[in-house]
Order: structure tokens, then C-alpha cells, then sequence
């Protein structure tokens, strides 16, 4: 089974079983703070105010249907066209989806 959680969960859970200090705790937290807050202002001068067009497509299909499809795509079984067919979105924002699928290929 696999769970999607954020660093800064996983890095608490270190915490509370003593794997890091709170000197290492407290200087992460505040990176993925000021991480956080420069994507979010970068992702407001984008596109202005509400959730993305990729976000939307996401959650309109749900995460595992998602998934599945980009998968299908990466192995060469449907088209990008297709992968925007089925996702409900125009080409331009499938780099966005795959993003928000899957955030750790980057």
C-alpha cells in the first residue's frame, strides 16, 4: 500500500521517534515554508486567483484514474492526445498534470 504524505509529516514522524534534533526539525520546516509560499505566489502570477486547469482535471477524474492514464502514456499505449481527451483538458496542461500525479519524478 502506499501512502502520500507530505516532508513535513515525514520529517515530525522522525522527530517524535528521535532520528533528527529539533535544530534540523525547525530549519527544514521553515525551507519547505518559504518553498511552499514562492510556489504558491509564482503559481498566483500565473494564472491569477482559484485552482489550475491541471488541478481541476485531477480532481475531476480522480487520482487513480489519472495516474493510469499518464502510465498508459508513458508506455506508448494512447497518445498525448488521448491523455488530454480523457483527462478533459487541452495538451499545454498535461506537464502541469503529471506535476500533480506525480510530483516525485522531477
Amino acid at each position: 500500500m502506499t501512502y502520500r504524505v507530505s516532508r513535513e509529516v515525514i520529517l515530525r514522524r522522525l522527530l517524535i521517534l528521535g532520528r533528527t534534533d529539533d535544530h534540523f526539525y525547525s530549519k527544514k520546516r521553515r525551507e519547505f515554508a518559504a518553498e511552499r509560499e514562492q510556489r504558491k505566489e509564482s503559481d498566483q502570477r500565473e494564472r491569477g486567483w482559484g485552482p489550475s486547469p491541471a488541478t481541476i482535471a485531477v480532481v475531476r477524474a480522480g487520482h487513480y484514474f489519472s495516474r493510469l492514464v499518464l502510465t498508459t502514456h508513458s508506455r506508448g499505449a494512447i497518445t498525448a492526445s488521448d491523455v488530454a481527451e480523457y483527462l478533459g483538458v487541452r495538451m499545454k496542461h498535461l506537464p502541469s498534470i503529471e506535476r500533480n500525479v506525480f510530483p516525485t519524478r522531477e
